[in-house]
């Protein structure tokens, strides 16, 4: 049959399997150079999606005699349902290209050029971004930005459903609805031209402050689609301490994403916590951490103040400016010599609040990175084929706004998610931290713990705070999605749409003797300081177990979690105390999880006692 002027073979393509993970459907292949030229296929019912119900492609390319094939339409269709019973979602996308320039070659500068963004502001007052719609006969709302962009037209069945959307969407019962969707998946709860929230932080209860209130509010696109401001104030019912803080960030310009920002912050926060250079936003994290047990991971009264800079240089390339003036104030029993030099001597005086000047210098480049931009921020949705590097330097000024120290910091990640073929795909994290400055432990490398029931991608799960500090350290995470390899391939377990994971931690790194040196010995003072624990490799390795469930509520599973450790060689110090070295941290696990806990799924702390002499005893 003809494509066009193209004579093409029709073929009909089918999985080998209904359940793998593969399309059915129709294929058209030219006669003379069985180039692809048209594909209509539509995913197996059975196969094993998450939240997808239905899905459907169809792309026409252009002809061979253009060139190679380049997609000229492409079509698709998806339904979305949660949970079977529940009420589903049908999306659509359609793109069309035209236009094509070929063999016009340019330097790479003309392609380092952002997407633009369109908004009500691009298109006139009158039509907005859909201008006339079905059934708006006299035309009054005038020609929209995208009627007046669009190289084809809409049908009248497309035409009527944007009518209906921008009617409903109106109707008090329908914004009631999307507020509430609102509140649940961010957590806020809109209130006029302010959000309020986040809503998991409203309460904590924990060993320090008690019961912890909390009310925090953001602007909205109403206010200013230039200006983000954040704020919160806090109180604890057993420290009796007022905490708050204030946020704003300022885009200057979209296209190269250009954002100024400042905050201040007084905060009680834990040190364990304080060092976490590359950890994204994690609010739900964050919010379980101030829950339980607080005094063990070493709280600290911080004033915080910042002013920060962002702009992409080129496409892929963030710069970022930090400037951060952090006064700390410890409320834990901590202690160190004022004199790195020679902090034996028995006139060096210690010290316990100290003060950090900083500037910190962030470049970031992903090569083929996608980002998606709304009115006030950008998220980054992942890269085709290139790791993602960011490299990070603090510099510590000493003696100015009486900041205590002088000193340098060195980080490297780098990320990549890779298709392993019939194994899956794989995620790996790869992380390294030079610190050559003699400093003591709250300003050092503490490598993230995790004792929250939620899993976190960026922390070891199963280790808690404080175990360990560093001034140099390799860490590298791994992530196996095996998708549906074995478990499809076993009757009794492909029933139970299964997924096969594997995860494996491991931390290399040390602390060098001068910075264990910088905390006093329990004989110096009264008060007993906690010191260093030395540690050396463990023959055996130590056994820790966990379990993860859904936000569903729709089961459990089992998981095992095979680590290898180090034991603790004699020591003299506190026994509450962290470890001065990290020779081998490894922690591995395999589980099942149903399709839909694939996001949703949460670890939950192992019980205390498992992993022996892994853990330090806070």
């Amino acid at each position: 049959m003809f494509i066009g002027r193209d004579w093409c073979y029709k073929i009909g393509v089918t999985p080998k399997r209904s359940h793998d993970l593969a399309f059915k459907g129709t294929i058209w292949i030219t006669a003379g150079t069985y180039a692809l030229r048209r594909i209509d296929v539509v995913a197996s019912p059975e196969a094993n999606i998450n939240f997808i119900t239905d899905l459907r492609l169809f792309e026409d390319l252009t002809p061979p005699a253009d060139g190679p094939g380049l997609p000229a339409r492409t079509r698709l269709v998806f339904g979305v349902k949660p949970y079977q019973g529940q009420a589903a979602m049908r999306v659509r996308f359609t793109t069309v290209n035209s236009g094509f320039v070929r063999n016009q070659p340019h330097p790479g500068s003309f392609y380092d050029v952002s997407e633009n963004v369109a908004s009500t502001a691009d298109a006139s007052p009158a039509g907005g971004l859909l201008g006339a719609l079905a059934g708006d006969s006299t035309g009054a709302r005038g020609l929209g930005y995208f009627d007046q962009h669009r190289p084809d037209t809409l049908s009248l069945n497309e035409r009527q459903t944007f009518a209906v959307l921008d009617s409903a969407k109106q109707l008090p019962s329908v914004r009631n609805v999307l507020d509430w969707v609102e509140l649940f998946v961010n957590g806020y709860k809109r209130v006029g031209k302010f959000d309020l929230g986040p809503l998991i932080n409203t309460y904590a209860h924990n060993n320090f402050e008690g019961s912890r209130f909390r009310f925090g509010f953001r602007t909205t696109p109403d206010i200013s689609k230039r200006w983000l401001t954040q704020g919160y104030v806090a109180y604890g019912t057993l420290d009796q301490r007022w905490k708050y803080g204030l946020k704003t960030s300022f885009i200057a310009e979209r296209r190269h994403w250009t954002v100024l920002g400042a905050e201040y912050r007084h905060e009680v926060e834990q040190v364990a916590l304080l060092d976490n250079d590359f950890l994204p936003g994690n609010n739900l994290f964050v919010a379980a951490s101030r829950w339980g047990r607080f005094r063990q991971g070493r709280p600290v009264l911080r004033d915080l103040l910042t002013l920060s800079a962002q702009r992409d240089l080129f496409h892929g390339f963030t710069q970022s400016v930090l400037l951060r003036y952090q006064r700390i104030q410890p409320l834990h029993n901590f202690a160190f010599y004022t004199n790195t030099d020679n902090p034996f001597d028995p006139n060096v005086q210690l010290g316990s609040n100290f003060n950090l000047s900083e500037i910190v210098l962030e470049s970031r480049y992903a090569r083929d990175e996608n980002q998606v931009q709304s009115e006030l921020a950008r998220r980054a949705i992942g890269t085709r084929h290139w790791p993602v590097f960011t490299f990070r330097y603090t510099l510590g000024f000493d003696n100015l706004l009486n900041s205590t120290f002088e000193y340098h910091k060195f980080n490297l990640l780098v990320t990549q998610s890779l298709s392993t073929g019939q194994l899956g795909r794989l995620n790996y994290r790869l992380e390294g931290s030079y610190i050559p400055s003699p400093l003591p432990y709250p300003v050092l490398k503490i490598p993230l713990g995790n004792e929250t029931p939620f899993l976190n991608v960026n922390a070891f799960n199963l280790m808690r705070y404080f175990e360990f500090v560093t001034d140099h350290s390799v860490a590298l995470r791994l992530d196996q999605h095996f998708e549906g390899l074995l478990v499809n391939a076993i009757p009794g377990l492909r029933r139970l749409d299964w997924r096969l994971v594997g995860s494996a931690n491991v931390l290399y790194g040390g602390l060098s003797t001068i910075n264990q040196n910088l905390l006093p010995p329990p004989t110096r003072t009264a008060t007993r300081w906690p010191g260093f624990k030395r540690w050396a490799p463990c023959p055996m390795p130590r056994w820790g177990t966990g379990w993860k469930i859904s936000s569903s509520s729709c089961g459990s599973t089992f998981c095992i979690g095979l680590r290898t450790a180090t034991c603790p060689a004699p020591t003299t110090s506190a026994s509450n105390s962290p470890c001065s070295s990290v020779y081998k941290l490894l922690a591995f696990f395999f589980s099942l999880l149903p399709s839909h806990e694939k996001i949703t799924a949460w670890q939950k702390y192992p019980p205390a006692g498992l992993g022996g002499p892994f853990r330090g005893e806070l």
